[in-house]
């Protein structure tokens, strides 16, 4: 997630996942697992991923993409329901938003 924030936007680095979590690897782990059902992360990308709640789309400045991109703005889900939601929500003819 890290790697993905700091390559979209490079004037606005941040130095680990926790400043992008806003929570250690360790805990992310612990709010995953608190959501997981019968999944496992052996499973993670082909039977379940991870959703933002409200979706990356909506953020409109950085400060609202960080509060995004916070974990508890984050929980597992069914690939095909992500990508169901995705659809549904944006349709084919997505805009992407500036982010300043």
């Amino acid at each position: 997630m890290l790697a993905r924030y700091n390559q979209q936007f490079p004037d606005n680095r941040l130095e680990s996942d926790d400043d992008v979590l806003g929570i250690d690897l360790d805990g992310f782990h612990a709010h995953l697992d608190s959501h997981l059902h019968r999944w496992s992360y052996l499973t993670y990308g082909k039977v379940w991923n991870i959703d933002h709640t409200k979706p990356l789309r909506a953020a409109t400045n950085l400060q609202e993409l960080k509060e995004i991109c916070h974990y508890t703005n984050l929980i597992p889900m069914l690939v095909s329901e992500n990508s169901s939601k995705s659809a549904g929500e944006f349709g084919t003819n997505r805009k992407k938003k500036t982010i300043a």
